[in-house]
């Protein structure tokens, strides 16, 4: 690529970041404006025309309702399921937008009832434990980004491993709504020591385990078929020896904002291992702990996710598959 030509590229993609950040700010200058349910209704709109136009998007959403539910479900159920995750679908981005604000507001953060995992939290003593902190895990389904915000309202703080968004203008305008909210944002991208000394000190910490990890992660099986799986999750919890709480925000009631945080703390493996064996169990309970909740309110996963992406197929993941 000649350098004109790399100048005109990154002029585009420097153009398109600034005309997504303008219709993020306009979508959420909207949604303030409008009453809640309104936004609903709006945001429903949007994502449902997002869908009618991307046919790969529907077909990758049916494909993945028919490995999970294709047994038990004929195919007018498995299509009322994937309106339904569409529905949920379009309030997770109002919640998204808007979640910080509403949670300002004591009427509405009394709509999200924590405690299942304030209850959790204080079983295993956090609050007194200054050298053995929490991991909470949990997965894309009902609003995940709740549970820091909900429980940060609480006066609990907490520290998330996060992808940063792509657009740095858009980053920084999410940081600022949570600015007042005790929640620290740990980079994904080698952010496991910064997470360890941070569970190591008496902290919580908040990760996802549902997404691909590509030819890297470990093969666990979810609903039956084997899904590449990122380890950190499972690394953390053994390094650091902290108790691991499997939580949930899922949503009870439609186009509203009332939540229930579920929490169960996960049994820790009772045998001796080596690491690579501990870790690849605790990544296979964690993600056994997705399965069952995602049986549980099916409607409420974003489905759209590539879960299956990776196969084991190459010489690297087939190894990787037999080896453990």
């Amino acid at each position: 690529m000649s350098p004109f030509e790399s100048k005109v590229n990154k002029d585009k993609s420097r153009f398109a970041a600034i005309v997504e950040f303008g219709l993020y700010h306009c979508v959420i200058a909207v949604f303030r404006i409008l009453p809640l349910k309104l936004a609903y209704f709006l945001a429903e709109t949007l994502v449902r025309l997002g869908y009618s136009v991307s046919a790969r998007l529907r077909r990758r959403v049916f494909e993945h309702l028919e490995i999970c539910f294709g047994r038990t479900a004929n195919r007018a159920e498995l299509e009322a399921l994937y309106l339904d995750s569409v529905r949920y679908h379009a309030w997770f981005w109002v919640d998204m937008f808007l979640g910080p604000r509403l949670l300002r507001n004591a009427k509405l953060a009394a709509r999200v009832d924590i405690s299942e995992a304030v209850e959790a939290l204080d079983r295993l003593g956090w609050r007194h434990n200054c050298d053995r902190g929490v991991l909470l895990v949990s997965s894309h389904q009902g609003s995940p980004d709740i549970i820091t915000l909900a429980l940060g309202a609480a006066g609990i703080p907490m520290a998330a491993i996060a992808r940063p968004l792509d657009n740095p203008r858009i980053a920084k305008s999410v940081q600022k709504a949570r600015a007042n909210f005790p929640r620290t944002e740990i980079d994904k991208n080698g952010g496991l020591r910064t997470a360890f000394r941070h569970l190591k000190k008496g902290g919580i910490v908040g990760v996802q385990v549902d997404q691909d990890a590509g030819v890297n992660g470990v093969f666990v099986p979810y609903f039956e078929k084997l899904a590449s799986t990122h380890t950190g999750p499972g690394m953390l919890a053994t390094l650091s020896n902290c108790p691991v709480v499997m939580i949930y925000a899922i949503r009870t009631a439609p186009r509203s904002f009332e939540y229930k945080l579920f929490a169960k703390v996960l049994e820790a493996p009772s045998f001796e291992v080596d690491t690579d064996a501990a870790v690849l169990e605790w990544t296979r309970r964690m993600t056994t702990d997705v399965e069952a909740m995602a049986k549980r309110f099916p409607e409420q996963v974003l489905w759209a996710h590539r879960r299956w992406k990776t196969r084991p197929s190459t010489r690297k993941t087939k190894a990787a598959v037999l080896a453990r």
